[in-house]
């Protein structure tokens, strides 16, 4: 007997890691660290606890750089908040800080529309019969 297998792919949810099974019509908001699966989308279970998770939020761990982090013990996740509060207590751990750049649109490319090209033509044609 042939079993349907569920297939998971993890997709960031404001850097919260929601994960939603591959497959699945989401329509309504991905609470942070929640599973969700099915058409549509529903809730399945949260990936933590509660407490957990609120933990999680509160100390916002994707705001370090990886590199102060290579040492922080993330299979186990109590023990990793852990450390990231103890560093950030310290003064050894930092938010990064962003930059950003200003967007600026590219200029529209210089094209003729069709009536423009279709004008042209005419005249053109009209030209070349008057004479």
């Amino acid at each position: 007997m042939n079993r349907p297998r569920r297939h998971y792919h993890e997709r960031h949810h404001d850097r919260t890691r929601a994960i939603i099974a591959a497959g699945s019509v989401v329509t309504k908001d991905v609470a942070p660290y929640e599973i969700v699966g099915g058409v549509p989308a529903k809730r399945i279970r949260l990936r933590f606890d509660e407490a957990l998770v609120e933990r999680l939020l509160r100390i916002q761990w994707w705001q370090y750089d990886r590199n102060d982090l290579t040492d922080v013990p993330f299979n186990k996740p109590e023990a990793a908040l852990d450390e990231i509060e103890r560093r950030v207590s310290t003064g050894c751990l930092t938010p990064r800080v962003l930059e950003y750049q200003e967007f600026v649109p590219a200029p529209p490319a210089k094209t003729r529309n069709y009536l423009g090209r279709a004008i042209g033509w005419v005249r053109r044609r009209l030209a070349v019969t008057a004479t």
